[in-house]
């Protein structure tokens, strides 16, 4: 297959969705169009590293309206060998160099600053990464929102600055509507030390609004992102279970949803009709009993009260119903918060324990 300016394709990227091609070893910029599945654009920067050559394949925004400006996806060898080793590492460390040479038109703006947190009050992760924002309520466990009141008090004025997914003018006005920030994928990328990380924490990967592309692109970046474990948790399974074939699922992906109450329990039955090699479930806030939950196919599940302005108490019964029914299941158990005013307002202790079991082990960079 041939592509503008007469340049050959290389190979193909892990999701087989963005080209890499044979072109001279000297920094320059080239447009390529790929034809034979869907079209999209991409920018190709082209820089040697010692004796390899790299290219740095960026997804540019001229043919996709979701996407503001271009943004760094993969960087390579311009070679048929796979990437291995210390081979591999020094592709990246020369993306990365060229990446702080502002070789890419993607300065970190406000937006970049709230995308990802190095601290974060989530006793269950390490950060967040936000590369979408924007949520609907859908069910009781939605009705105290925290991301919610985020979106209207703190990140407000930064939010409405970015056009929201669906661009209508009530979305416009409401700094909770869905919105893309391309410019925050790769932010993982920058990350060397492994990590936890919880994704989305103030929106929802499988909201109706967010396109398939849009979706894949954050799926794309997990991916690549192969050091970190990253939590997606989201209260629309029945949504990931429909997209699941046109997703890439690594095993460093895990899949959760939230289930407050047995009134949506159903949310588990989807939940194992993903291919995600980790499936959790979150029951936080817990508003009522779940002892019979069904956990087959179910590796973690984190429990927690309310917190907040109006928080609604979580009954110790509930709590320890839950725990003992992930003991019968031999599932890990992850006890967050009783909740009250703060999150911090009642500590972790569940019958004097602190439960903070994880259904994996975090590797260390080696």
């Amino acid at each position: 297959m041939r592509v503008a300016g007469n340049t050959t394709i290389s190979r193909y990227d892990l999701s087989g969705r963005f080209v890499i091609v044979a072109a001279p070893s000297s920094t320059q910029t080239r447009e390529v169009v790929a034809n034979g599945y869907q079209p999209r654009r991409v920018v190709v920067h082209i820089a040697p590293s010692g004796s390899d050559t790299v290219a740095v394949v960026m997804q540019s925004s001229r043919t996709q309206p979701g996407f503001a400006r271009p943004i760094v996806i993969q960087a390579v060898l311009l070679s048929a060998a796979p990437i291995r080793g210390p081979r591999g590492r020094r592709v990246f460390a020369a993306a990365e160099r060229l990446r702080t040479r502002n070789a890419f038109p993607c300065p970190p703006d406000a937006s970049y600053r709230q995308a990802m947190g190095t601290k974060t009050g989530i006793e269950w992760t390490d950060a967040t990464w936000n590369p979408m924002t924007g949520c609907t309520k859908l069910s009781a466990g939605c009705d105290h929102c925290y991301a919610h009141t985020v979106a209207h008090t703190k990140t407000r004025e930064v939010y409405l600055r970015q056009l929201p997914v669906r661009d209508t003018e009530a979305n416009r006005a409401d700094p909770f509507a869905p919105r893309f920030w391309e410019d925050r994928l790769d932010l993982p990328l920058r990350w060397r030390e492994p990590r936890r990380v919880f994704v989305n924490s103030m929106s929802d990967v499988f909201h109706a609004h967010f396109s398939l592309d849009q979706i894949r692109a954050v799926f794309d970046i997990m991916t690549l992102a192969h050091q970190h474990e990253f939590q997606v948790l989201t209260k629309r399974p029945e949504r990931a279970v429909r997209l699941a074939d046109r997703l890439p699922w690594p095993e460093n992906v895990w899949l959760g949803t939230s289930i407050e109450s047995m009134q949506v329990a159903r949310r588990a039955d989807a939940l194992r009709d993903t291919p995600a090699a980790v499936r959790f479930i979150s029951a936080e806030p817990l508003l009522g009993p779940v002892d019979h939950l069904n956990l087959e196919g179910i590796t973690w599940v984190i429990g927690g009260g309310e917190s907040g302005i109006g928080a609604r108490p979580v009954d110790p019964a509930w709590a320890r119903g839950l725990r003992d029914n992930c003991t019968r299941h031999d599932v890990a158990f992850f006890w967050k918060q009783w909740g009250g005013r703060t999150p911090k307002s009642g500590g972790r202790e569940l019958d004097g324990v602190e439960y903070s079991d994880y259904p994996t082990t975090l590797t260390a960079a080696g």
